[in-house]
Parts: C-alpha cells; sequence; structure tokens
C-alpha cells in the first residue's frame, strides 16, 4: 500500500511538472470527440458526467 502511495506521488510530480513546462501540449480547444462527447451527453438529457482521471 505504501508503496502504490510512493508511486502515485512520483507520477503526479512528474505530470504537474510536465505540464507547467508545457501548458499547451494538449492545445487550447477540445478535441473533436470531446466536442462530439459533450453534444451526445447533452442530447441525451445528461447533467452531470464523471470521466475517469478527472
Amino acid at each position: 500500500m505504501q508503496r502504490d502511495r510512493e508511486l502515485a506521488q512520483v507520477q503526479r510530480a512528474h505530470w504537474q511538472q510536465t505540464y507547467a513546462a508545457q501548458p499547451g501540449m494538449y492545445g487550447d480547444e477540445p478535441s473533436a470527440p470531446a466536442v462530439h462527447a459533450a453534444a451526445f451527453f447533452t442530447a441525451a438529457g445528461a447533467r452531470d458526467v464523471l470521466g475517469a482521471g478527472s
């Protein structure tokens, strides 16, 4: 269990550093799949969506 926490901390630090160094690495606009998914959920009447890793 402790090893899992340590690994999670190392991974978090890595991604925090990566995103801080390259804030635009994923672009400034939503991806086409994200736009499609948002339209789909809206049409289905969804008010809340939980994304994995959010």
